[in-house]
């Protein structure tokens, strides 16, 4: 995370006023209404000097989704394993280091090792901002005492369970990468048609959101699909046809805000320390939240 995530958000180079946008199309499954992309932003999270966070994080989940897929399938073998099959496949997209794959493949074997649970905590930070904290470890009373420690230093409390999590939805976050080869022409004037062709790679494939969460001046192009979670597998496999353009990194599940809340600047900021304190934490995988305020007045 996440990232998207993952980290965890979103927001589109197309859209430089608000925190949290609405996506470049929208194909609803059940309902008329949009989805809001509320999640903390990787594009944030690149201005602030994070890419080695989201990469730590990232590292870190796969190195958990191993160890719970041997855990829980009582076998290191992925041909007997489907889970620790995905997982392997997610940490191959990644480039995850084969040794650590061997180390954590012995961890997940020994008695010692604890399995790792995934649960949700609630907040409400500054501003009414709907929090939600994922946590993904081996030890639930460590976790929640750090967890804890942070917030009495932000002087914020644990909301009660369903508080929050109502106002939210859970999807399938694929993230997906401009081909190398395709670079060039995306920085000499060919942006535009590359970005329209890949939303509609995403669109044919299932996906009922997609957007660009990378700056013109980043190293790679770097889009986010949003999907029914049940879907997750099929769309995954759409967009691996598109490999002539684009290149499946990661996928993961995430929380997205039904509605929003406006912030003021000081809020937003407040709201920003207390959510990094939190994703500092190795328990927490993930942080999302359903807040928007004006960047001009923060940037």
């Amino acid at each position: 995370l996440s990232s998207f995530v993952p980290r965890n958000r979103s927001i589109s180079s197309h859209e430089s006023q608000h925190t949290t946008v609405f996506s470049r199309f929208h194909r609803s499954s059940s309902n008329s209404s949009l989805i809001f992309m509320g999640r903390r932003s990787e594009k944030i999270a690149v201005r602030k000097g994070k890419q080695e966070l989201i990469r730590s994080k990232l590292f870190s989940r796969v190195g958990k989704q191993i160890i719970t897929a041997v855990k829980q399938g009582s076998s290191d073998d992925p041909e007997q394993n489907k889970a620790l099959a995905f997982a392997l496949e997610q940490a191959n997209k990644v480039n995850f280091p084969k040794d650590n794959i061997t180390r954590l493949l012995q961890r997940a074997n020994s008695t010692d090792q604890q399995d790792y649970k995934s649960s949700i905590f609630e907040i409400y930070g500054y501003g009414n901002t709907g929090i939600l904290i994922e946590v993904f470890t081996d030890n639930t009373n460590r976790a929640v005492s750090d967890i804890r420690t942070v917030l009495n230093r932000a002087n914020v409390s644990l909301a009660s369970a369903g508080s929050v999590s109502f106002n939210y939805e859970k999807y399938a976050s694929i993230r997906i990468v401009l081909r190398e080869t395709l670079m060039e022409l995306w920085k000499n004037g060919e942006s535009d048609r590359l970005e329209e062709e890949i939303l509609m790679n995403a669109i044919e494939a299932g996906a009922q959101e997609c957007e660009l969460c990378s700056d013109d001046d980043d190293d790679e192009v770097v889009f986010e699909v949003l999907t029914n979670p049940l879907e997750l597998m099929q769309v995954v496999a759409e967009l691996e046809k598109c490999s002539e353009r684009i290149s499946v990194q990661s996928s993961r599940f995430v929380m997205v805000p039904k509605s929003k809340v406006n912030v003021s600047p000081d809020e937003f900021n407040s709201n920003m320390k207390l959510m990094d304190a939190l994703e500092n934490l190795d328990d927490v995988d993930c942080v999302f939240h359903n807040m928007e305020c004006d960047q001009s007045n923060h940037e």
